[in-house]
């Protein structure tokens, strides 16, 4: 039963029907008719004969035994009775049994969430003075928020999963899942900084913080707690807005504890609300961790350019401000890109519950999400062209193309891979980020410039997840 998985289209199975086969026939007395009266449901569903023939072996059909009770050689070929026999049908999912449609406000407001942290951290951090202030304060940021972007992954998909038990339990899997997260940020910067020759103890207190921020936002994103955590936000702003004014001297330390005390007391108050049961719930933690290094993969690739570890003396630890502030859009775009993704599904879930034909179905799939695809990246290459031409006019530094391309590419691939996710094709979209990330991680060795280094390092994200995405809606199960 390990054969490759492909499907006949519907018009080849009704080519091969019998001539004179008719709904009616199906009532018929014969065995056959029977056994496909029985296996309704699988029969219908069924995308390749193989699938039935499994269904026949579990169900304890041997060769012998179908020659002797329906007449055909084999398992096999009565399976292949049974695929020709009955057509092909998708799941009937009615209005109470798809997800509730998430408000478009509610997409947008994420990626303002997500960009948060790079607003308040210039003013809140750094925590120590002196000439090594910026590269301990960059040191912990960069390994808690790229560290943190894998994490994170994986203990939002352990809170999702303890979330179809009810809010308590999703509550508690979070607490303890992201307390986890944040002292492992703070022992990996620690860590780092030992290496680097840095402070400790500095480096580890601004991981910890942002591990902490990046936790208790995970925990109210997952309990759909977005305008909470955007009112925690709006002292802290206020706060930066007057020191930007020069109303008030707004001291760092102030700053830090609104920006990170404010998420943390409305995250404690999210889970003591949603109640306390005995314990978190079991999840699997092996998903999750491969959950974590689709994160890590995808940090590491924008990582790799935006830190220029390939730069005599090492990687550029001068401050956040540089290059970093180029994924400003890409960013503010993840919004759009979960909207696009909750569309794309319920667009792609219509096509697969029309009655056409297989091939059909498949025909219109494609053609819907290439377009969804290519919508969304045209949006993103207009704002990136807009970026182009404002920011040295306002003062900014000149993007390089090679750059700005490369982070369209990147959105794209990232809404591909979203997709190949919730198919359950994780291990492609991993597959896809690691060949990104060697790629440009080969192009830097071979002695290419980090832009066009970078840009190889795009196209290869986006062509692997767009053949991935290719093969996968061949499959119609990846359809609903």
């Amino acid at each position: 039963m390990s054969a490759t998985l492909r499907r006949t289209p519907d018009t080849e199975r009704r080519e091969r029907l019998p001539a004179a086969w008719s709904g009616r026939d199906r009532r018929a007395p014969d065995p056959l008719a029977q056994l496909s009266r029985r296996l309704e449901g699988a029969c219908q569903g069924a995308v390749q004969p193989l699938e039935l023939a499994a269904i026949l072996e579990a169900e304890g059909y041997t060769d012998q035994l179908v020659r002797t009770r329906f007449g055909t050689p084999d398992v096999f070929a009565c399976a292949q009775l049974l695929y020709r026999r009955v057509p092909f049908r998708p799941p009937d999912v009615t209005a109470s049994t798809l997800p509730r449609p998430v408000p478009l406000e509610r997409d947008l407001t994420r990626g303002v969430i997500y960009l948060m942290p790079a607003l308040w951290t210039p003013f809140a951090l750094p925590l120590t003075p002196g000439m090594g202030a910026a590269q301990v304060t960059t040191a912990g940021l960069l390994t808690a928020t790229l560290f943190g972007w894998g994490w994170m992954q994986g203990v939002a998909y352990r809170g999702y999963q303890a979330l179809v038990r009810g809010p308590a339990p999703a509550a508690r899997t979070l607490a303890v899942a992201g307390v986890q997260a944040t002292v492992l940020t703070a022992a990996l910067a620690a860590g780092v900084a030992w290496m680097m020759d840095l402070p400790v103890l500095p480096t580890a207190g601004v991981a910890l913080a942002m591990g902490t921020y990046l936790a208790s936002a995970t925990a109210l994103l997952v309990l759909g707690q977005e305008a909470r955590l955007l009112l925690t936000a709006l002292p802290v702003a206020a706060l930066i807005l007057a020191h930007l004014t020069g109303l008030v001297q707004a001291p760092q330390w102030l700053t830090l504890l609104l920006a990170v005390g404010g998420p943390l007391l409305a995250a404690a108050q999210a889970v003591t609300r949603a109640g306390r049961p005995a314990a978190a719930v079991a999840t699997r933690s092996g998903r999750a961790l491969l959950y974590a290094t689709y994160g890590w993969l995808c940090a590491a690739f924008l990582g790799a350019r935006l830190l220029n570890p390939w730069q005599p003396g090492g990687a550029d630890l001068s401050g956040m401000m540089g290059l970093s502030w180029s994924v400003a859009p890409l960013v503010l775009g993840m919004g759009v890109l979960e909207f696009t993704l909750r569309g794309l599904h319920r667009g792609l879930g219509d096509c697969a519950r029309r009655t056409d034909p297989v091939g059909v179905i498949r025909t219109r799939a494609a053609r819907f999400l290439s377009g969804r695809v290519a919508l969304f990246t045209a949006g993103l290459a207009i704002t990136y062209l807009l970026v182009a031409l404002l920011s040295p006019r306002l003062g900014g530094p000149v993007l390089a193309p090679e750059l700005l391309t490369g982070h369209v590419l990147v959105g794209a691939a990232l809404l591909l891979s979203g997709y190949l996710i919730n198919v359950s094709l994780l291990g492609g979209a991993l597959l896809a980020w690691a060949g990104a990330l060697g790629a440009q991680v080969a192009a830097r060795e071979a002695g290419f410039a980090p832009d066009p280094a970078y840009l190889l390092g795009a196209v290869v994200a986006a062509l692997l997840c767009g053949l991935l995405t290719t093969w996968a809606v061949r499959d119609a199960r990846h359809l609903t």
